[in-house]
């Protein structure tokens, strides 16, 4: 079996992933033995342009080919839903995973239903796709999981993450992960 990661913090040096190139290529690796053909390369995007990640990408793609690991690379970044996503939807200053539509989003655990929604409206007045990053440990969905209904009738895609079904962010967290798989309203499952 293959498999696609669309969210994976193994960009070296940048934020809560991956420390070193090394690190980098160690993940890449175990992704690769457990089935992984490609993945999408998805630092946080707060306070720093996707210009200032992209060189580091290319290096990582270099150094992946030189190692021959048989995992494709694509480019994206995971957007928080803030006051500032707004003004970087306009000026183009994001980038979604590879070349598709999809932006990966995530929000403050604490955000409220009404900013979620009017977030995601905004992101597709720009003609792309939310793809909510780990849902299940946001409150809202946690209390109220019947949400997440509307978000993907309204066009959005919830990511559940790997570790969080197994209990990695605690028990409310990994129950509201297996509704969302329950009822088919994951778009996917990604390492994170």
């Amino acid at each position: 079996m293959s498999y696609i990661d669309l969210h994976a913090h193994v960009l070296p040096g940048v934020d809560d992933g991956a420390e070193t190139l090394e690190a980098s290529l160690m993940m890449l690796r175990m992704a690769s033995e457990h089935g992984t053909k490609a993945l999408a390369v998805t630092p946080h995007g707060a306070g720093v342009t996707k210009t200032q990640y992209l060189g580091k990408f290319e290096r990582l793609k270099a150094a992946a080919a030189r190692e021959s690991l048989p995992v494709k690379l694509f480019f994206g970044m995971e957007m928080m839903a803030d006051g500032t996503l707004f003004d970087r939807l306009q000026s183009g200053d994001v980038q979604p995973l590879g070349e598709s539509r999809f932006l990966l989003v995530e929000f403050d655990p604490l955000d409220s239903s009404e900013w979620c929604a009017a977030a995601t409206e905004h992101i597709q007045k720009y003609g792309y796709v939310p793809l909510i990053a780990h849902p299940e440990r946001y409150v809202i969905l946690q209390n109220e999981p019947w949400r997440a209904e509307l978000w993907t009738e309204r066009g959005a895609a919830l990511q559940v993450t790997r570790s969080g079904i197994f209990g990695a962010f605690g028990r409310r967290a990994a129950e509201t992960a297996r509704v969302l798989l329950e009822r088919d309203l994951a778009f996917c499952v990604a390492s994170d």
